[in-house]
Order: C-alpha cells, then sequence, then structure tokens
C-alpha cells in the first residue's frame, strides 16, 4: 500500500471535499481518500500512477493541484 498527499489549495468548501473523495475512489486501486484543510491523502496500491492522481484532482476542481 502506497499514500500520496496532494496539496489543493482551491479547497474551500465542505463541497470540494466531497467531490474530491468521490472521483478519486473511482480510480481503480485507490482504497482510502481523506481531506484535511488544503492536503488530499490517498492511499492507494503501487500500481496506481501519481499523475493519475493529481489529473483527476485537477479535473474534479478545474484548478491545478501542486
Amino acid at each position: 500500500m502506497t499514500q500520496t498527499t496532494v496539496k489543493v489549495p482551491q479547497i474551500h468548501c465542505p463541497s470540494c471535499d466531497a467531490l474530491i473523495k468521490m472521483w478519486l475512489k473511482k480510480l481503480s486501486g485507490v482504497k482510502n481518500v481523506s481531506v484535511s484543510g488544503k492536503s488530499v491523502t490517498i492511499e492507494h496500491d503501487s500500481s496506481v500512477d501519481k499523475s493519475k492522481i493529481v489529473k483527476n484532482i485537477k479535473d474534479t476542481t478545474w484548478y491545478s493541484a501542486s
């Protein structure tokens, strides 16, 4: 199991949290997603590419994640 944390400065409300969790959990291999402040932590299989996670967050928030 791998853990990846991504800073997402655009998170500003509970709806952002919910959307990010919902879309990331749809990725094959993602086991858990937690949002704390402006950071998203994803537990996933090592087969999940970090670039897919970041792209998914970008697509969800309509902004860039770092």
